[in-house]
Order: C-alpha cells, then structure tokens, then sequence
C-alpha cells in the first residue's frame, strides 16, 4: 500500500510541477520544450512501479530531485523569490563574459601572458547600481606584474572603470 501512495505522490509532484513550470513560463517560445521534458518525466514516473517489477531496480527520485518536489508542493515559491534568483543568474553570466571577454583582450593584447592569467569582476547586484562593474581583480602566475599599468590601462579601456579599479596581483 505505501508503493501506491509514493507512486501517486510521485505522479502528482510531476503534475503539479508542470503546471508550475507552465505558469511561471514568460512566453509560449519554450512551452514545446517544456511539455517535451515534462511528458518524459511523467511516462517515467507512471512506468517506473512497473520497470522496478521487471528487477531493473529503477528509481524515480534519481530524475526527480525530491527536495524540489516537496518545495513546489509547498507555498515557498513566490514571484520574488523567482525575479531574485533571474537577477542572481543574470549576473554570474555577466561577470563570466566579462571575465573572459577581458581575458581574451589581454592575451590579444599582450600574447606572453597566455594560460598565466585570471580575471574576476566584481559587479553591483541590486539598487540602481545594478550591473555596474565595481571592480575588476586580475591574477598574474609568474613575474610579469611590471606590466600591470599597462594590464590596467587595457582592462580600463574595455571596462570604462578608472585604473584604481583594476588590481593587478601575483599568484
């Protein structure tokens, strides 16, 4: 009887989860996708009671997260919280394109400094601010840091930071 009841909790979770998925959607652009993905899990999560019969031991929960079930099935999702975790993803791709695009100029730039660089950006993440580049920090491996003014001036350039913004440091 408990193999029934946590089959059909996991049928339903699927369920309820798509539609979530489909509400929060912002347009019709990716709802194709989503009934793809959420059709799998489903057939999955119906077929899996039967495929654990055949002793092939298989397990629902290593598709479904369930944690993630149990946090949609409760009221912890709310539009804030979804907008706050946009901004926090929209800004990790941010500081990552930042940091390569800098990268990938630097080396252009000056070409003994391939593979003995590292680039982090540092980002305002809220307020008006939001997406201001605050400061960049570049690592150097080895003993070229007597081109650090000119690392500076480079990384000023592409930034439009001030060259008390960039710090050029030794690993």
């Amino acid at each position: 009887m408990d193999l029934i009841r946590n089959w059909a909790f996991s049928v339903s979770a699927v369920v309820v989860f798509g539609t979530l998925a489909e509400a929060v959607m912002p347009s019709d652009e990716y709802r194709k996708y989503v009934h793809l993905v959420l059709g799998l899990l489903l057939i999955i999560t119906i077929s899996s009671p039967v495929i654990s019969l055949l002793g092939n031991g298989f397990d629902i929960e290593s598709f479904l997260d369930a944690e993630g079930a149990r946090t949609l099935m409760s009221s912890e999702i709310s539009p804030e919280s979804i907008e706050k975790k946009q901004k926090e993803d929209v800004i990790t791709i941010y500081k990552k394109t930042l940091e390569n695009n800098i990268k990938t100029r630097i080396e252009t730039k000056i070409p003994e400094l391939k593979d003995n660089i590292k680039v982090s950006v540092s980002a305002a993440d809220d307020g008006s601010e939001y997406g201001t580049i605050e400061e960049v920090d570049v690592v150097l491996s080895g003993d070229d840091t007597e081109r650090a003014d000119e690392i500076k001036t480079i990384v000023s350039a592409i930034t439009g930071i001030p060259e008390s913004g960039v710090m050029v440091t030794r690993e």
